[in-house]
């Protein structure tokens, strides 16, 4: 049985660890970008939203804590498949590990702006001499940025996405198809991020469509992935 010789893992179980990592993910980040943030966070209302983050403290803090496990997921698959697609090409497998290291660096860092939503709110030294007005500008411009940042991090992921799809179809021991629906998924982030900044007038919510092949590869993985020996 073949290792590699600087992880001592075979292909299988490169691929068992990747796809519990995306699974991990897959139930972390829907929960707090679909469930959570839209109870509490409302973009036109930012009165309603603080009304929110009071009533719903509990609800919101969850959901930062689901985001977290997301990214630390993210370091962990970046790892697996950096293992798994280096037998196709190291070098290339690494740079696709860099993408999605930096996408979870900018991720993670976005994230900070809905930690300090919560800060702001828990300091009443702070509240008592700023009026209540000025607090909500600096909470929209906290929520404001987040949304911008994760907007570029996703990009990157994008980019990570596509030259996995293209080890992917290249490695010989994956299903050439199933590299191709993984390059699509991140043509589709990329295409749907840069339309939205570069052309707001135009809907692009169809290319969201993309964004739900990301799940076979991980069933792939998990179902016949961790079967690898080579």
């Amino acid at each position: 049985m073949e290792r590699d010789s600087a992880t001592s893992l075979t292909l299988g179980q490169a691929a068992l660890i990747a796809g519990l990592g995306l699974l991990v993910m897959t139930l972390s980040a829907p929960y707090a970008e679909f469930y959570v943030f839209p109870k509490v966070l409302l973009p036109d209302d930012i009165d309603g939203t603080v009304t929110n983050l009071i009533a719903h403290r509990g609800l919101y803090v969850s959901g930062l804590a689901a985001f977290f496990l997301n990214y630390v997921a993210d370091v962990v698959v970046a790892w697996a498949l950096f293992v798994f697609l280096s037998p196709v090409n190291r070098q290339l497998s690494m740079l696709a590990a860099l993408f999605r290291l930096l996408y979870t660096a900018l991720g993670i860092s976005a994230l900070m702006n809905l930690f300090s939503v919560v800060r702001l709110l828990d300091l009443p030294q702070y509240t008592s001499q700023v009026s209540s007005g000025q607090i909500n500008v600096q909470l929209q411009l906290l929520l404001d940025a987040y949304r911008i940042e994760w907007g570029v991090a996703l990009i990157l992921f994008g980019v990570h996405l596509v030259l996995v799809g293209f080890l992917l179809v290249r490695s010989g021991y994956v299903p050439r198809l199933l590299g191709y629906l993984v390059a699509l998924a991140g043509l589709g982030y990329i295409v749907y991020m840069i339309g939205l900044y570069a052309f707001p007038a135009i809907s692009f919510a169809l290319v969201t469509i993309t964004f739900l092949l990301e799940p076979v590869f991980m069933v792939w993985l998990l179902w016949k992935g961790r079967q690898l020996e080579r």
